[in-house]
């Protein structure tokens, strides 16, 4: 994936580092790590990176799905970054370009 949408970092500004640096690592738009490796990726700690994904999340940015295996042991969560502004912001017109 690889790019910031502009939404995101109007709406995210202080968190739109973490979205990037999940971008760079996402497939199809979506990325599967641990909070402890987006943590070592970004070269901070895991609570900076927690801190970070609830901006993203409250923004809209992130969708954050839980996985698990199939005997239910908990898998890292899959991380769907989203590249259209939500349609709350597009109601309210701050996702215009």
């Amino acid at each position: 994936m690889g790019f910031l949408p502009q939404w995101v970092i109007r709406e995210a500004r202080a968190d739109a580092w973490l979205y990037a640096a999940m971008a760079s690592e996402a497939e199809a738009g979506a990325v599967s790590v641990t909070i402890t490796q987006l943590a070592q990726l970004c070269r901070v700690s895991p609570r900076t990176v927690q801190n970070a994904l609830a901006g993203l999340k409250k923004a809209g940015a992130v969708i954050v799905e839980p996985q698990h295996d199939d005997t239910g042991s908990t898998l890292p969560n899959l991380y769907h970054l989203c590249i259209a502004a939500p349609e709350t912001l597009k109601d309210s017109g701050s996702a215009a370009a």
